[in-house]
């Protein structure tokens, strides 16, 4: 179903979305399956944006007002990861958000389930995923996005310096 402002939301049954865990565990993409459920349980909202989403897409209306916690991600990280210049709705969700997790490593369920606990403590997180080489820039964005406030963020630095690997393992 349209939102009218060019995004769409999905309806997930629980079934939906235990089958989604289900194959995500089956191919080894664990990572996500924390976000999945809190999801279901009703513990947040999710809103995923990626680049190519315009400012619209951080549509504030369906969040602000909404029960649950909400868990915000900026998805840049697709080995074509660009930094926060070319996310239109980058300022907007990381100035609506109480607290940023910038990670630039490979994934763990534990990472996002960290993720989802500053969402519900704060009532609100942007999760920025991006590669190593984007890292400082998306941090110093998020400052500057949140001021004048300060807002409680994590960065995830990958342990060996590079993400993603290109050759071999790509999470």
């Amino acid at each position: 179903m349209s939102d009218g402002l060019g995004g769409f939301f999905v309806n997930l049954t629980r079934q939906r979305i235990n089958d989604a865990i289900a194959k995500m565990d089956a191919i080894g993409v664990v990572h996500f399956a924390p976000v999945l459920r809190a999801i279901r349980d009703g513990q947040i909202v999710c809103v995923v944006i990626k680049r190519t989403a315009g400012e619209e897409a951080m549509s504030l209306r369906h969040i602000a007002n909404h029960p649950l916690p909400a868990l915000i991600i900026m998805a840049d990280d697709d080995h074509a990861s660009s930094g926060p210049a070319r996310f239109p709705a980058a300022r907007k969700a990381l100035r609506y958000a109480r607290a940023h997790m910038i990670h630039a490593a490979g994934g763990q369920p534990s990472d996002y389930a960290l993720a989802i606990q500053a969402a519900m403590a704060q009532r609100s997180c942007c999760l920025v995923e991006t590669d190593a080489a984007h890292l400082d820039e998306w941090a110093r964005f998020a400052a500057r996005a949140a001021l004048p406030r300060r807002v409680p963020t994590l960065l995830v630095r990958p342990t060996d310096g590079v993400h993603p690997i290109i050759n071999g393992a790509v999470h």
